[in-house]
């Protein structure tokens, strides 16, 4: 961070809107949370909007005494109070059958502009106040769900400010065919767009006029050189979501073949929330090597997990653009297993800061990776190419975009 970036950001007032809120352990939580965080840091005054997930929320009066007691160097955080449920959250769960889940998807896009009606309808009572008692310079929105661009849009007009849509997901998986044009429509006011990826913004070019950066979210730069850990041989790590299982399924035959070829014990260590499924499939596909099926774990847990493995992986999210892993599994200094595999952006990236990154589509494939992997040389991590992926690196982008608009809407 330089001083000018900090400068820059000095009293500035600035919203955070996301759907998720950071208790919910949810990856899509993070990006808009780690952004606010470095805002403050650099001295700007920071609202993080979000819904309420599991908790209760805050009242509309709890709301607007916290929006009062703000105080410098501190984040405002107000997870609101979610609407009425309706049709839409029953159509978003999948309790009704498919044309009527549809049926009920569409009328909601078509008149409301969107499916979380809750969440839009919950978060617009807080609009006002917010917009009087905060009085933001700029508000930045990620998407997420076409819901929250909208309270992004509304707070705007609101506060006379200009607003930044965020774009880190598939619009076209995200939308039903036929609405993605119309409803992109609905946003032609947005001052900015910032997309997660080169391939997010090639995606976002198909559907949004109007200037576009790319801001990846970043990462956590820990102990990568934990000179306590060593690696353990035969020791494979997965990390995260296992979506739809096959690329799971693949990890553990490949593992399975690696571990008949080698003759010696091969150990899966699983950290994320689909712990049984894994163990589940492992029964099936791999009972001959060990598990270990750790949870979430806390970050300097994970980073000593991940640096003791051999190699790490993670399996590929079909509908995803650019995912945020393997930036996280990079930088620990390890191997690292796409199953089953990534995108030309990925690879390249991992090129840029020398990383190693490998593809796997096949159970074959994925035991002659790894043999290969056992018998190489550990990646040669490029730190100043690496850096420019962190968090801090990553919101000196954000905050020259938000300069570049004040300054344009002044």
């Amino acid at each position: 961070m330089t001083k000018d970036m900090t400068a820059s950001l000095q009293n500035r007032r600035v919203v955070f809107i996301n759907h998720t809120p950071p208790d919910s352990g949810d990856v899509s939580s993070l990006r808009m949370a780690r952004f606010a965080e470095t805002f403050v840091a650099r001295g700007a005054a920071v609202l993080l909007l979000t819904g309420s997930g599991a908790s209760a929320g805050l009242s509309y009066l709890e709301a607007e005494q916290r929006l009062r007691e703000h105080e410098p160097g501190k984040l405002t955080y107000i997870p609101c109070r979610m609407g009425a449920p309706g049709l839409a959250a029953k159509a978003r769960t999948g309790e009704f059958p498919t044309p009527l889940r549809q049926a009920v998807i569409g009328w909601h896009y078509a008149l409301g502009g969107g499916v979380f009606p809750d969440w839009r309808d919950g978060a617009g009572k807080y609009l006002t106040v917010i917009a009087e008692v905060f009085s933001p310079d700029v508000v930045i929105g990620t998407f997420g769900n076409t819901d929250t661009w909208q309270i992004a849009q509304t707070l705007a007009r609101l506060s006379n400010a200009p607003w930044i849509a965020d774009l880190k997901d598939n619009w076209r998986a995200f939308l039903p065919t036929g609405f993605a044009n119309s409803i992109a429509g609905r946003f032609d006011d947005m001052a900015h767009m910032t997309v997660y990826s080169e391939a997010h913004l090639n995606e976002a070019n198909r559907w949004f006029n109007g200037e576009k950066t790319v801001v990846y979210s970043g990462f956590d730069h820990l102990s990568a050189s934990n000179s306590d850990v060593s690696v353990k041989a035969g020791s494979v790590s997965l990390i995260g979501s296992i979506y739809d299982g096959e690329g799971a399924t693949v990890l553990l035959q490949g593992l399975a073949a690696w571990h008949a070829s080698r003759n010696q014990d091969v150990t899966l260590c699983y950290a994320g929330h689909d712990g049984e499924r894994i163990a589940t499939l492992a029964t099936v596909h791999a009972p001959e090597i060990g598990l270990e099926i750790l949870g979430n774990l806390p970050p300097v847990e994970l980073s000593n997990l991940l640096q003791r493995s051999m190699a790490n992986a993670y399996t590929v999210n079909p509908a995803s653009l650019f995912q945020q892993k393997p930036l996280e599994l990079l930088a620990i200094g390890r191997p690292v297993i796409a199953v089953p595999g990534e995108g030309p952006e990925t690879h390249e990236l991992a090129r840029k800061i020398g990383g190693k990154l490998v593809d796997a589509s096949t159970a074959t494939d994925l035991a002659a990776k790894l043999s290969e992997i056992e018998a190489g040389s550990a990646p040669a991590i490029d730190e100043g190419s690496l850096n420019a992926y962190t968090w801090g690196r990553q919101a000196d982008i954000l905050s020259d975009v938000i300069e570049t608009v004040l300054k344009r809407s002044a």
